[in-house]
């Protein structure tokens, strides 16, 4: 009708009563644009050919470790910088970000994963001044075990990078298996964020504090017979770990209990052991 005035082949405007919308297309850079006074609503599933993407805030893509997304959202700010999933719901189910791993190459096909495939990692990265492409640290999920149908066992990863020009990525430091087991590879500082040497020891595992709660540790057992509680101290004098092939020899010193107190400067002095 009369309100609608088609400008030109490139671009085609509509206008009403109450609202003004713009289709254009710039054929330099094969841009197209739709703007409005309002949101772009569409009825049916929107599809972005491979290759493509949506890049939300910005005209062109920026490599983030060591590829360059096609889905990006890149902002100044809390708000444009920010990926929000809510849900309203009148029941218990959560919003989810879900990350799916197959080994088929086809989109769609389902093929069995194998033990150690990693099926999911979120990555931190900063910019060392030049580009955005050393990770810091990143959260790993890992298959673990065997699998059958209906069930995929896993674990989780945790890596972060050290403080040495050489190591451009994260280095394991914990995991969570199949099985609930937590290895940490590195120092435990329960109540401390650093290390204090004791009888010129600088232990990995330690507990700080300044009082009986949290400078104490505790080994309870709860069963109806009369098998205490223990603590074990072994030797082995095979220097892999995990090996016990080392047998000990006489004389060898297969535990000690030691005993410092400040001398006011640190814990090396030995009282007792």
């Amino acid at each position: 009708d009369d309100s609608n005035n088609a400008t030109g082949f490139a671009n085609l405007t509509l206008t009403g009563e109450l609202q003004t919308a713009n289709i254009g297309y710039t054929d330099g850079d094969n841009a197209m644009t739709i703007a409005d006074g309002g949101a772009v609503a569409f009825a049916q599933d929107v599809t972005i050919a491979d290759g493509s993407g949506l890049i939300s805030g910005h005209t062109a893509r920026v490599q983030v470790y060591n590829s360059t997304g096609e889905n990006q959202i890149l902002g100044t700010a809390d708000a444009d910088a920010n990926l929000s999933i809510t849900r309203y719901s009148n029941d218990n189910g959560p919003p989810n970000l879900v990350f799916g791993k197959s080994r088929n190459g086809s989109l769609g096909g389902q093929t069995i994963v194998a033990d150690g495939d990693p099926l999911g990692r979120i990555i931190f990265c900063g910019s060392d001044g030049v580009d955005m492409r050393s990770a810091a640290a990143w959260i790993e999920a890992e298959c673990d075990g065997e699998f059958e149908a209906d069930n995929v066992s896993g674990r989780l990863v945790f890596a972060t990078t050290p403080d040495n020009p050489s190591s451009q990525d994260p280095t394991e430091r914990m995991r969570i298996d199949s099985s609930g087991r937590v290895g940490i590879s590195g120092a435990l500082v329960v109540g401390n964020t650093s290390q204090v040497a004791t009888n010129t020891i600088t232990a990995e595992t330690q507990i700080q504090g300044t009082a009986n709660a949290d400078a104490t540790m505790s080994v309870s057992r709860y069963s109806a017979d009369t098998t205490p509680p223990r603590i074990h101290m072994a030797k082995s004098r095979n220097a892999t770990i995990g090996n016990v092939t080392g047998a000990v020899q006489s004389g060898d010193s297969l535990g000690q209990l030691v005993f410092c107190g400040s001398d006011g400067t640190d814990f090396n002095n030995m009282g007792a052991y």
